[in-house]
């Protein structure tokens, strides 16, 4: 994807101007991707023609250029091309605002667990589910399940939900980069966040019939305790397999998502607005 900024100056225009200003008086040389190394190199002698700059066999430096960011972007892409993201960029982080969520298509149940790496840019101060902040989970009438959910007990901690409420010791803050693992079965529920471990071991088997969301919570089919959090990653097991393997893109039409190296498929928002990203 070529850059649109120009830059014009005696009938020179070109689209990478830092890299033309030094290729019409000296050289260059740099690195792309780690694979290939070129050396472009622009005489003392120059002569300019028309107020063309010209290259090796006739071709102008602008040509040359614009050949060398096209393979580029081919070394660009090649990484996600090869996961089946086709010409997706990948991106640091995807960034929620509060009304975005993602269903994972995936009913939540015994036996799965979670990795995650995250950033809450809000936290809850309010005893209220509707301020509560989840990352991943769903519940129905009956069964809770969260995998992540940043709620408000005094101070605001992580909770999670296996047929109920269960608050760690673990305190949430803002703009702190969480590395996190969750495990949800009968009799087992370990949450682990930056080496912090909370476990509760009492629980039924559960299947509450609910895809999962991310970003919110799917209550009954409504997307609830929206979050304003970045991620990083997001990876999903069911009975130790991995079912989920999220990582945040903008795909070929620069629309940014989650893209799926599992099931090689982009997820997209089903809320309102747009993600941000990183």
């Amino acid at each position: 994807m070529k850059k649109e900024n120009k830059y014009s100056g005696s009938n020179f225009s070109c689209q990478h101007p830092k890299l033309c200003k030094w290729l019409k008086s000296n050289f260059i040389s740099f690195l792309i991707g780690g694979s290939i190394s070129l050396v472009l190199t622009v005489s003392a002698t120059v002569i300019l023609h028309s107020g063309q700059v010209r290259y090796k066999d006739n071709k102008s430096v602008e040509t040359a250029i614009n050949e060398l960011y096209e393979k580029a972007d081919e070394i660009k892409y090649a990484e996600m091309n090869k996961m089946g993201c086709d010409q997706c960029t990948k991106l640091e982080y995807l960034e929620s605002t509060g009304t975005q969520y993602i269903d994972t298509g995936i009913i939540g149940k015994s036996g799965q667990s979670s990795l995650a790496k995250f950033m809450y840019n809000e936290v809850s101060n309010n005893t209220s589910i509707d301020y509560d902040h989840a990352l991943l989970g769903c519940r129905n009438v009956n069964t809770r399940f969260y995998f992540y959910l940043n709620s408000y007990d005094g101070v605001s901690k992580f909770l999670i939900g296996y047929s109920n409420y269960y608050f760690s010791n673990i305190k949430t803050e803002k703009e702190t980069l969480y590395e996190a693992e969750t495990i949800l079965n009968v009799n087992q529920q370990k949450l682990i966040v930056n080496n912090n471990v909370y476990e509760v071991n009492n629980g039924d088997i559960i299947n509450t019939n609910l895809n999962m969301y991310v970003f919110a919570l799917n209550h009954n089919n409504n997307p609830i305790s929206f979050s304003k959090v970045n991620l990083y990653y997001l990876k999903v097991y069911d009975s130790s397999i991995l079912v989920r393997d999220y990582i945040p893109v903008l795909d070929k039409n620069n629309r940014p998502c989650l893209f799926d190296k599992v099931s090689k498929t982009c997820f997209y928002n089903q809320g309102t607005g747009e993600f941000l990203y990183g």
